[in-house]
Parts: structure tokens; C-alpha cells; sequence
């Protein structure tokens, strides 16, 4: 399911900050993520966030 609200993205973060160390350029990657952890986020960077959301785990392995 795709996050509807702040905590759900931080949800996310935190499970996959577990497996940090499998990802390739993972700040990279889960940094769109983090910007709409904050508390205004801009919302031309949701698309791109919300594309790279579903594509992180498929980096994994």
C-alpha cells in the first residue's frame, strides 16, 4: 500500500534502514523520502518520492 500520511513514510524509513548496508547508494535513494518527513513538505518533490518508494525494494538483493 502506498504511505497516506507522515508516519506511514517514517514507517517505511525505519524498516528499511535495516537493511541499509544492501543498498546500493541507499541515502541516495530514500533522501526524497526524508524530505516529506518534514513539516512543509514542497509538493513538487512528492512524485519523484513516491516513485522512488516503490522502487527501493527492488534494489534490495
Amino acid at each position: 500500500p502506498k504511505p497516506t500520511c507522515v508516519r506511514d513514510i517514517r514507517v517505511f524509513i525505519s524498516f528499511i534502514n535495516y537493511y541499509w548496508r544492501f543498498i546500493t547508494n541507499f541515502s541516495r535513494l530514500a533522501l526524497p523520502l526524508t524530505v516529506l518527513t518534514k513539516k512543509a513538505p514542497n509538493s513538487a518533490r512528492q512524485g519523484p518520492a513516491i516513485r522512488r518508494e516503490e522502487s527501493v525494494p527492488l534494489n534490495i538483493g
